[in-house]
């Protein structure tokens, strides 16, 4: 089977609770998105939940170029809690993160929320997330995540409440990985989630 999982860890943990769970994921097989605040803590694979394309004078918000110095592979674009703003702004961060060989994850809530020409021009150089808002049925998530494969012909990271318990009904062949939040923050859960799909 051998999905990949990505864990999104939002803004869950505090300084303490990040070491603790930095040092118990080494090793794992899992690509990690911590808060921006303790990247350096994490020797996993590991991404941004979001970034600023734009160096200079942006006050509060940090660049995809000193992100970088951190050691990501994988940016979070898009996410349902850091929307874009527009179509430019989409395409400046895709270009942003391909410049600095950091693996765009374009994340879409519905089928046609962003455009098919510009997911296609990328189609080869991005991953695209499916994450539904609203918690959906393993029918609808079957039948979306197929129109997406078909789309694309891309294989597609599911993220949608998935944890130890339902992740085997997301199992589709067209499915490359999974984007888990809360359940991946518990490392006994997450290690039962790897045992069901590496």
């Amino acid at each position: 089977m051998n999905k990949k999982i990505l864990i999104n860890l939002k803004d869950w943990f505090n300084l303490e609770e990040n070491e603790k769970y930095a040092k118990a994921i080494k090793g794992l097989d899992v690509i990690v998105f911590p808060s921006i605040l303790y990247l350096y803590l994490y020797n996993n694979e590991k991404g941004v939940q979001d970034f600023n394309y734009e160096r200079g004078a942006h006050t509060g918000k940090i660049s995809l170029s000193r992100l970088v110095e951190f050691g990501i592979s994988w940016a979070l674009i898009n996410h349902r809690e850091n929307k874009v703003q527009d179509i430019n702004e989409l395409i400046s961060k895709i270009e942003c993160a391909l410049s600095k060989k950091v693996k765009p994850i374009v994340c879409l809530d519905s089928i046609d929320e962003i455009p098919y020409e510009i997911i296609s021009k990328y189609k080869n150089k991005i991953q695209i997330a499916y994450e539904p808002i609203k918690v959906i049925s393993a029918e609808e998530a079957s039948k979306n995540i197929k129109e997406l494969y078909n789309m694309y012909n891309q294989k597609i990271i599911f993220g949608n409440n998935i944890n130890k318990d339902n992740i085997l009904d997301y199992c589709f062949d067209e499915v490359e990985g999974f984007l888990i939040s809360r359940d991946g923050t518990n490392v006994k859960n997450l290690k039962i989630i790897l045992e069901k799909v590496k």
